[in-house]
């Protein structure tokens, strides 16, 4: 067993490493939750533009078959 200076190396060592872990973990959940809102606003855009579209496509076609000239 470590006795004196040795063992007050260890502790000091140890304690700078845990400290150092936890602020490391900590800046890695933020960032990922920033990454997950920036995809989840990009994928909102997204969505939001294919629906446009896609209605917008539905309405051209809805209203030329209903409007045409039936002969």
């Amino acid at each position: 067993m470590p006795v004196g200076l040795a063992a007050a190396n260890k502790v000091l060592i140890t304690a700078a490493a845990c400290y150092n872990l936890k602020k490391w973990m900590k800046f890695i959940i933020t960032k990922a939750k920033s990454n997950a809102m920036a995809i989840a606003k990009t994928t909102q855009k997204a969505i939001v533009n294919f629906l446009k579209n896609f209605l917008s496509i539905i309405l051209s076609q809805l209203q030329t078959s209903c409007f045409k000239n039936p002969m």
